[in-house]
């Protein structure tokens, strides 16, 4: 299916292909979108969570859309979007106000997280619905099925009740935020065997960075075991050879913070800005960076275990010598990105955009390639061996370098 208009980001593609329920069976549970194309056109495709049907969505795009910046509850800049319309967008909040429980204490995980996510998609439909209001009207001007749905109940394009719709579910969201402490306790993630223990506030970055200055002696040194973290603000803070277990940093602003020969145990980063940030030496496993923006950061000598890079953007970054295992960077972008004598071992790669990656010395032992594209800047002596080039990523498709060169440049 061809989709009219520019969307203005992989999150608006998304969002789209989000709205259409199983043409099948009528499922509507969020479907893991895997993104393809270069250059202006791009595709969104996978199976319905319930019956497995294939479903496709294709765009056109005026830029490349996972590298598209957008804010917090939305999906692009200040423009109305030209992918969504306003009857669409009422539709879709219509359908999820029904779906939202809004009593903290009821849920766990996995129904708190996933009425979290339809809550998040709530309040990004009426942020989207808030701009096709024109600066001064009252209502937003509809044509077609939106001006019968406008005449049965003009409330819902009236800016008075989009504006006051925003403030009820931000309201609620406040009220539901906290409850996040107590299912954390049930999440493995960050409910951990070992008890508690550490801070990460300012007096104890304080002291760990006069421990990593006495050369790491005596005490001092940063050793948390689950801590809530999200939207820090801990931008350019020294964690040099520190101990994070369970940390939770989704969304932080981690901008030129130090992780060098830091040991790093199922922390996740999602969404959170590393920018210039840098983990050299350091140990990570099951880490999440899913979304996270990567810019120009340093990984040399790192060594990545069972940890999830899901459209994260490691752009013009330095991986040089970094062994990675067992690793998903699924849609993650490494253009520019230097991986001199990188090692990726059982990696999903598939589509991950490697434009411009030196790739020199590299190799991709027994990776999922299918996707992958983007010419590299440099493969001289790297290796690939069985490089998967399968859709389901099953094994029954594999290839060498020249396979892997060829489908990477097509």
């Amino acid at each position: 299916m061809e989709v009219p208009g520019r969307p203005r980001s992989l999150a608006e593609m998304q969002f789209f292909a989000g709205l259409r329920p199983c043409p099948a069976c009528g499922d509507h549970q969020p479907v893991a979108w895997r993104t393809g194309g270069q250059g202006a056109r791009w595709t969104l495709r996978g199976a319905c969570t319930r019956c497995a049907t294939q479903r496709g969505f294709e765009f056109v795009c005026d830029r490349d859309p996972i590298e598209a910046a957008h804010g917090e509850l939305e999906l692009g800049g200040a423009e109305p979007s030209t992918v969504l319309d306003p009857h669409a967008l009422v539709g879709e909040i219509d359908r999820l106000v029904a779906t939202i429980a809004v009593r903290p204490g009821v849920l766990v995980d996995p129904q708190w997280s996933a009425n979290w996510a339809r809550l998040v998609r709530l309040r990004v439909a009426l942020h989207e619905l808030a701009k096709f209001v024109p600066p001064g009207a009252d209502a937003i001007p509809v044509t077609g099925a939106a001006a019968d749905d406008q005449q049965r109940r003009p409330e819902r394009y009236a800016r008075a009740w989009i504006e006051a719709e925003r403030a009820r579910w931000a309201a609620i969201a406040e009220r539901l935020a906290p409850d996040f402490a107590r299912v954390a306790a049930a999440d493995p993630m960050l409910s951990r065997p070992t008890p508690p223990r550490g801070r990460l506030d300012e007096l104890a970055l304080h002291r760990h960075a006069l421990w990593v200055a006495r050369r790491r002696t005596g005490a001092g040194r940063v050793d948390v075991v689950t801590c809530d973290a999200r939207e820090r603000d801990l931008r350019a803070a020294n964690l040099t050879a520190a101990r994070l277990e369970g940390v939770w940093f989704h969304r932080a602003d981690l901008e030129r913070a130090r992780f060098d020969a830091a040991e790093l145990i199922d922390v996740d980063f999602t969404r959170a800005s590393l920018a210039t940030s840098s983990l050299v030496g350091a140990e990570l496993r099951g880490c999440a960076f899913d979304q996270a923006r990567l810019h120009a950061t340093w990984w040399r000598g790192a060594r990545v275990t069972a940890t999830r890079l899901r459209d994260a953007l490691i752009v013009d970054a330095r991986l040089d010598g970094a062994v990675f295992t067992g690793c998903d960077l699924r849609g993650g972008s490494l253009r520019g990105t230097r991986a001199i004598g990188a090692v990726f071992e059982r990696c999903d790669l598939r589509n991950a955009v490697l434009t411009g990656a030196d790739l020199t010395g590299a190799t991709l032992r027994a990776c999922k390639v299918a996707g992958a594209r983007g010419r590299p800047a440099g493969t001289e002596g790297w290796t690939v061996i069985d490089a998967d080039f399968s859709d389901a990523g099953d094994g029954s498709d594999l290839g060498d370098a020249e396979d892997l060169l060829e489908e990477l440049c097509a």
